[in-house]
C-alpha cells in the first residue's frame, strides 16, 4: 500500500520514497557513506557508524531531514554551528528513526521541529 499526502505517492507500493518528496526537497539522497548535507535536504542513511554533517553556512530556516535505518550509531556533526543550544555532535541512538532539523540563529543553533 503507498502512502499519499494530499495525492502525491511520499512511498510507493515497493516501499520506496515516491517522487513527491522531490517537490518537497531541493535535494533528496541515499547515502551508504559520510557526508555533508545542503539546505532542504532529505537524506536517508543506509549504513552503520556514519557522520552526517549539518551546511557549514546555514541561515534562519534553513532545514534537512535525516532518516536512518536499523542501526543506532549515527552521528550528526554540527560544522561549527550548535545543535539543540549545546556546542556539540549529535548521535542518533534510536533505529528506523527520522530528526527533521531547522537552523535558528547562532545562540539556539539547529533545532529538532
Amino acid at each position: 500500500m503507498a502512502i499519499q499526502i494530499s495525492g502525491t505517492t511520499v512511498i510507493n507500493n515497493d516501499k520506496e520514497l515516491g517522487s513527491g518528496l522531490n517537490s518537497i526537497y531541493d535535494v533528496v539522497s541515499t547515502t551508504a557513506t559520510s557526508k555533508t548535507l545542503v539546505n532542504r535536504e532529505y537524506c536517508t542513511v543506509t549504513a552503520e557508524a556514519l557522520t552526517i554533517t549539518l551546511p557549514a553556512s546555514p541561515v534562519a530556516g534553513n532545514e534537512v531531514v535525516i532518516s536512518v535505518g536499523d542501526f543506532n550509531n549515527t552521528t550528526i556533526g554540527r560544522n561549527s554551528q550548535n545543535i539543540m543550544g549545546l556546542a556539540e555532535n549529535m548521535t542518533i541512538d534510536a533505529r528506523n528513526s527520522t530528526l527533521n532539523l531547522v537552523f535558528i540563529d547562532a545562540t539556539r543553533g539547529w533545532r529538532i521541529s
